[in-house]
């Protein structure tokens, strides 16, 4: 991993609209290890970090990041769930992913005209840590992944998608890898940056402060 390369491609694009893209309240930081994104989403915020040096970020005006690092470069998208799901059924986590999942093949493949290529899917988990409970601070996340080649005859590369459920928001991470590329090798670095989700507490509001009592004298008649 340490000299891969992943290729921003224009088919990272196409996930956008299916995706339900929200302009979030998200912020990244620089550290030693890669680049810490904070999102201090209403419902659950959030962190991750997206490792490697010499990190680098840019927010694209549809609200989605573009990270890179020396490891490599991903696109980030944030989405709200209750866009494409149907409001008069109940989804579980993993059923969430998937329907979001079937969503974005299905657009995808209408914005080609033609099926993805090679396409295949997978569902596992990511182990996270939660600041939201003292006692069981270890929590597991479903989340499903989909690999595809895109169907142009001029176009070899890959395109990979990873998924998690954050309270009402879909964290979607993306990338474009060279077909010499092992694919494991790119997933593994989504699941790294998956599994270091931390969830926050909310912020509370900034308490008024108290009114000063004022004691009137009162005058005797």
């Amino acid at each position: 991993m340490k000299n891969l390369l992943f290729i921003i491609f224009a088919s990272l694009i196409l996930s956008v609209t299916v995706t339900a893209q929200q302009i979030p309240d998200v912020s990244t930081v620089k550290t030693e290890k890669g680049m810490m994104v904070l999102n201090n989403n209403k419902v659950q915020p959030y962190s991750f970090l997206v490792p490697g040096g010499d990190p680098q970020g840019k927010q694209n005006s549809d609200g989605s990041l573009v990270i890179a690092t020396e490891s490599g470069v991903i696109t980030v998208y944030f989405g709200n769930r209750s866009v494409f799901l149907d409001k008069k059924k109940t989804y579980t986590e993993a059923e969430t992913l998937i329907a979001h999942r079937d969503q974005d093949i299905s657009t995808q493949e209408k914005a080609w005209k033609a099926k993805l290529q090679d396409l295949e899917k997978g569902e596992s988990f990511v182990r996270i840590f939660g600041l939201t409970n003292n006692l069981f601070p270890n929590r597991l996340l479903s989340t499903a992944t989909w690999i595809y080649t895109a169907p142009t005859s001029d176009n070899t590369d890959r395109t990979i998608y990873q998924t998690v459920l954050i309270g009402d928001q879909i964290l979607m991470l993306g990338a474009v890898f060279e077909q010499t590329t092992k694919s494991e090798e790119v997933r593994s670095f989504l699941t790294k940056s998956l599994e270091s989700i931390t969830l926050l507490p909310p912020q509370k509001p900034a308490a008024s402060p108290a009114k000063k009592l004022v004691k009137r004298k009162v005058t005797k008649k």
